[in-house]
């Protein structure tokens, strides 16, 4: 599988108007993707690098076609040539968490606290189509694979450390081997012992 992005140009629009020097009102918006081309094929390793602010967490919703509703979005993202910009919800919702993952950079914002991470391991196994037992035998192994302690089966995101729970996020998005994995800086908020084995990952 090959990921593209042509000529991708993102801004958000913003709350408000303003005014030019013709006197003509605006939408605010603001850039954050400006005419981006990028061509990552399966097995190469691409980073992608800039300060906070610079686009990169746009870069990476966007080629999950995750973008926030008050995202104006130019050019092209294509997934073995196919624009997802004119896929369904119901044809993403078949290419995530199978040909593409996704490691988002906050664990808070991801992980369901009423929920157990095995559960939320198994998820994406179950919604393609495994049998609720073969997908939790699946996701004990890759917890097992990334070092979460033991009694895993009945932890929630808050009994584990921020280090582990960055490793559940990163099982959630390995668990369907997906042909594309999409990295939003995930070991920006863990310790450096936790970095270098993620890294190793």
């Amino acid at each position: 599988m090959t990921l593209k992005f042509k000529d991708l140009t993102v801004k958000y629009s913003m709350s408000g108007t303003s005014k030019d020097g013709s006197g003509d009102t605006n939408t605010n918006t603001i850039t954050a993707l400006d005419n981006i081309s990028l061509e990552i094929n399966k097995g190469e390793c691409v980073a992608v690098i800039g300060e906070s602010g610079s686009g990169k967490s746009t870069l990476a919703l966007a080629s999950m076609k995750l973008l926030d509703s008050n995202a104006l979005m130019s050019g092209q993202i294509l997934l073995d040539d196919v624009d997802i910009s004119d896929m369904t919800d119901k044809e993403m919702e078949q290419l995530r968490w199978n040909k593409i993952s996704i490691v988002f950079q906050n664990y808070g914002d991801v992980l369901n606290p009423v929920h157990r991470i095995i559960d939320q391991i198994a998820e994406p196994l179950i919604k393609n189509g495994e049998s609720r037992n073969v997908a939790l035998e699946m996701s004990g192994k890759m917890l097992d694979h990334l070092k979460i302690k033991p009694g895993r089966d009945v932890l929630f995101p808050h009994q584990i450390s921020a280090g582990e729970r960055q490793r559940v996020l990163m099982a959630m998005a390995l668990i369907t081997d997906p042909d594309i994995l999409v990295l939003d800086e995930p070991v920006a908020s863990v310790d450096a012992i936790t970095k270098s084995y993620l890294a190793k990952v």
